[in-house]
């Protein structure tokens, strides 16, 4: 198995990613920054976010698991003290995956002509910097709503529903679908 970490860059943390490393590499995974099978985040929800957008290319290959060593993180299950078990965890067991929901957000651009596709595993924010924004929204390729205003904030079930709430946002389960 390859595996890489990453980690939110502060002195802790880094310690924390040599003492993993070092512990993978003694159970014989091989270190691999370009097509890791594994992520360890060390830090908050902030480092594996980092770490899912650097690996939004290989979400069908790799795995992500996160160490927490900030403030408030929901993401990283496991804290610096269960570090050895991790590292057994990983070494001797096969992965158990859990999928979360992503939110797709695609923006059309002149009429439909230039779109931009961004992936979230949170929230995502669209907002109009020079007008009033205009959008249909589509759930599973369904219109939801045409919506005006300055600013739309999306986010998954998993992600920041509460700062959605704080916005007076709705929350629409994941099953939702529109009866004829």
């Amino acid at each position: 198995m390859k595996f890489a970490i990453q980690t939110k860059g502060d002195d802790f943390s880094n310690q924390l990613r040599e003492t993993i490393y070092n512990y993978l590499i003694d159970f014989n995974l091989d270190y691999d920054e370009e097509e890791p099978d594994i992520v360890v985040s060390v830090g908050g929800d902030g480092t594996l976010l980092y770490a899912f957008h650097r690996y939004v290319h290989r979400l069908q290959e790799t795995a992500f698991v996160g160490v927490h060593t900030g403030h408030l993180g929901f993401y990283a299950d496991w804290t610096p003290e269960e570090v050895e078990k991790l590292v057994i965890q990983i070494a001797r067991s096969p992965l158990k995956v859990v999928d979360y929901p992503l939110l797709e957000v695609t923006i059309s651009f002149n009429n439909g002509e230039e779109k931009k596709r961004y992936l979230a595993l949170n929230e995502s924010t669209v907002k109009s910097t020079e007008s009033l924004l205009v959008a249909d929204v589509l759930i599973k390729n369904e219109k939801f709503e045409s919506f005006r205003g300055d600013g739309l904030c999306i986010s998954t079930p998993t992600g920041s529903t509460a700062y959605n709430k704080a916005l007076s946002g709705a929350i629409i389960h994941p099953s939702w679908h529109r009866s004829s």
